[in-house]
C-alpha cells in the first residue's frame, strides 16, 4: 500500500447516516483508538466520520488525545527498547525525558519484575486557542504552552489578548492579565457545563460566544454565566443545532429570557 501500511482493518457502518454518533464500526473505532491499536487512521471522507458540527469536534478531539502518546512515541523519548535489563534502565530519567515534553503533566516509570517497565502519563489538555505572530498557541487550562500551530485548530479561540511570550512546556505571558483571567474563568465555566464554542469574545459591557462561524450568543456575563450554570443555555443551544441553524444571534437578557433573530448584530 502507498501508506507502508502492512495491516489493515476496516470501519464500515453500511445501512447507518453520517448524521449518527452512535454506529457499531464507529463504537469499534473508538474502542480502538482508545487501546492504542492502531498507529494510523485514513478515512475516505469526512462526513463519513459524522454530518454534525457537534460529532466531529467530539470524536476530533477524542481522536487527538489518543495520538499525543503511544507506546512508539513512549519508546522513542525513553530510549527503552525491548530485550534490556531491567536495572539497566534509569527510571528517573526516563521520567524527566517525558516530564519535558509539554503534553505531559507528571510521568512514573517503575520496574516489574520479572521483565516489565511500566509507564504512567497524566496529560494536559488543551483548553484555549490565542493568536502569537500569525501563529495559534494552544494552552491548558493553567495557561501552558503545549502547542504552536499554522492552522487554527478546533479549540475554543480567545480574541482580544496580546501575547507577549509563548514558550512550549511554560507559562504564556500576556499583556492584559486581568482579562486573560476573565476568560479562563469562563472556560471553566463552559467546560463544567459541558459546552463548547468555537471563539469568546469578552467585550466591555458583554460577551459573545460563537457557537459557529455566523451564530453567536450575546449578554452580560452574568447572565451568561447563569445559563451556563443552570442549563438553559445548553438546552437554547441544543434545540438551535438539532434545528440545523447555522447563522443569527441568541440574546440571553435577564432572568433567562432567551430571543432568536436570524440576523446578526
Amino acid at each position: 500500500m502507498e501508506l507502508g501500511a502492512t495491516s489493515v482493518k476496516n470501519y464500515i457502518d453500511d445501512g447507518y447516516s453520517g448524521a449518527y454518533l452512535e454506529r457499531p464500526a464507529l463504537d469499534n473505532l473508538r474502542d480502538a483508538v482508545a487501546q492504542k491499536l492502531h498507529d494510523c487512521i485514513v478515512i475516505y471522507d469526512i462526513d463519513r466520520l459524522s454530518r454534525d458540527t457537534m460529532h466531529l469536534l467530539l470524536l476530533t478531539d477524542e481522536l487527538e488525545k489518543n495520538a499525543r502518546f503511544n507506546l512508539a512515541l513512549v519508546k522513542k523519548v525513553t530510549g527503552i527498547e525491548p530485550g534490556v535489563n531491567l536495572f539497566d534502565i534509569n527510571t528517573g530519567d526516563c521520567e524527566e525525558k517525558l516530564e519535558a515534553r509539554p503534553y505531559v503533566q507528571e510521568a512514573d516509570v517503575s520496574r516489574k519484575l520479572p521483565d516489565t517497565i511500566q509507564v504512567s502519563l497524566t496529560l494536559r489538555e488543551p483548553e484555549a486557542v490565542v493568536l502569537f505572530n500569525k501563529k495559534y498557541v494552544m494552552l491548558d487550562g493553567d495557561g501552558n504552552v503545549l502547542e504552536i500551530r499554522k492552522q487554527l485548530p478546533h479549540y475554543t479561540f480567545l480574541e482580544g489578548l496580546t501575547v507577549q511570550e509563548a514558550k512550549l512546556g511554560q507559562p504564556v505571558k500576556i499583556k492584559e492579565e486581568k482579562k486573560y483571567q476573565e476568560y479562563t474563568s469562563l472556560l471553566k465555566k463552559m467546560n463544567d457545563a459541558d459546552l463548547y464554542f468555537r471563539k469568546i469574545v469578552i467585550q466591555e459591557n458583554n460577551i459573545k460566544l460563537f457557537v459557529k462561524k455566523n451564530l453567536y450568543c450575546i449578554g452580560t456575563k452574568k447572565n451568561i454565566i447563569a445559563g451556563m450554570e443552570d442549563g438553559n443555555l445548553k438546552a437554547v443551544l441544543f434545540a438551535i443545532n438539532k434545528k440545523g441553524i447555522e447563522k443569527g444571534v441568541v440574546e440571553v437578557g435577564d432572568d433567562q429570557y432567551y430571543s432568536y433573530s436570524k440576523t446578526a448584530k
